[in-house]
């Protein structure tokens, strides 16, 4: 072939590729750096490829690079109630060089709430910083019921709620939570159909309640038992969903999430063990949406399998931010919350209720507890530069007990 000839076929090459859509322009130009008859006109045509800009973006495809670990997410709204996930593999190709630069990203589906809004999940800062070869170097990571708002007793009118329009019976006697018996279930077992687990097979010593209101037989085994609870919960969060019309924050709660989230380097995240339903109601009345659109990490308690106090939910929290538990702070109000913090090897910050104030948390390993933190900026008190503090609200914490220092 002529240079003449050559030439010719290379602007032929250019024009279709410029016709192209982007995956065919991307391929086009790979053939076209590779095919040839000398090295010098591939290294001519490979130069003038890198001319033209390449996006490619292809959803549900195996990307060709190994991914991250843990997986980076391409930006989007950092809303996170998470449902399922989904590959997204993105490539750039960037004028004037022939890196590309591959990102895998956890899309993670939505579900439509109850009034039809779609709960799109939340990548955050943490895949901008990701993507941007920037990671976080520490995270504070919030409970929900007792951190930011305190529902605990909203929550068990709803469970009685819904064990009265089941009408749920044990020995002959309806089946009813008191403020003192719900206490304890709330410091012994976290998240709602765990807890009622356990009241059948503990407290109840392993009788099963008859439904008197519906045409459901009385539970004879665990599977049968559980299937029973499943029905349960869906009514109590229904009837929690309308309890929570409006909610007030824990002094102080809010301002402390605004200045992490304010802060560089540190990641902010909730991680509740309340089912999904109930857990969106109260984050969009009282943390509010904007402030929402800001964090990183959002899991319920739908996303994991295994409920406080397991440290499941804290461990995922930690590998989506790509962080060591050492370098995450959990605000806790609970017992529960404070062996799920310990058991995933992080630092945790009790701030106790009036159903919680009475428990030994220092005993159970607690960095710190306070009443709130409506009387302190505390966010130095945590972090230095984005560096968890050896030691966690020292001079505002509540003293703790001889034994504990030493």
């Amino acid at each position: 072939m002529t240079d003449g000839t050559s030439a010719s076929v290379d602007m032929d090459t250019r024009e279709s590729v410029a016709r192209a859509p982007p995956r065919a322009r991307l391929c086009t130009a790979t053939a076209a750096v590779t095919d040839g008859t000398s090295a010098t006109n591939a290294r001519a045509r490979s130069s003038t490829r890198i001319r033209i800009p390449i996006v490619k973006s292809q959803i549900g495809t195996k990307p060709p690079e190994p991914a991250w670990s843990p997986p980076a997410r391409p930006p989007s709204p950092r809303r996170a109630h998470t449902a399922m996930s989904t590959k997204v593999a993105f490539v750039l190709a960037v004028a004037g060089s022939c890196s590309l630069v591959t990102g895998i990203g956890s899309l993670q589906a939505a579900r439509a709430s109850a009034g039809g809004r779609l709960a799109v999940s939340a990548v955050g800062r943490a895949a901008a910083r990701m993507s941007a070869g920037v990671p976080f170097t520490s995270a504070l990571l919030f409970d929900c019921d007792g951190v930011l708002v305190e529902t605990e007793e909203l929550h068990r009118t709803a469970y009685n709620q819904a064990f009265d329009e089941f009408g749920l019976t044990v020995g002959g006697k309806p089946v009813v939570w008191t403020v003192a018996y719900y206490d304890v279930l709330q410091n012994t077992v976290g998240g709602g159909k765990p807890k009622m687990r356990y009241h059948f097979t503990q407290t109840c010593g392993g009788e099963w309640p008859a439904v008197t209101k519906r045409a459901i037989a009385q539970p004879v085994c665990d599977d049968t038992g559980m299937a029973l609870i499943d029905q349960l919960q869906d009514v109590k969060t229904e009837f929690y969903k309308k309890l929570v019309t409006s909610g007030k924050a824990r002094p102080g709660v809010l301002e402390l999430m605004d200045a992490a989230i304010a802060t560089p380097g540190i990641a902010v995240g909730i991680c509740s063990a309340s089912t999904r339903g109930g857990f969106e109601k109260v984050v969009d009345a009282v943390v509010g949406k904007e402030r929402l659109a800001k964090l990183d990490v959002i899991i319920a308690g739908d996303d994991v399998q295994n409920k406080k106090p397991h440290p499941e939910i804290y461990l995922l929290a930690a590998s989506r931010l790509g962080l060591s538990s050492k370098a995450c702070i959990v605000v806790e109000d609970s017992l529960v919350g404070l062996r799920a913090a310990k058991a995933a090897g992080m630092r945790c910050v009790i701030t106790y209720t009036a159903s919680t104030e009475a428990e030994d948390f220092y005993c159970e390993g607690a960095d710190a507890k306070l009443l709130d933190f409506g009387s302190l900026p505390p966010l130095s008190a945590l972090f230095e530069k984005a560096a968890v503090l050896a030691e966690l609200l020292e001079g505002a914490r509540d003293p703790k007990p001889v034994s504990v220092k030493a």
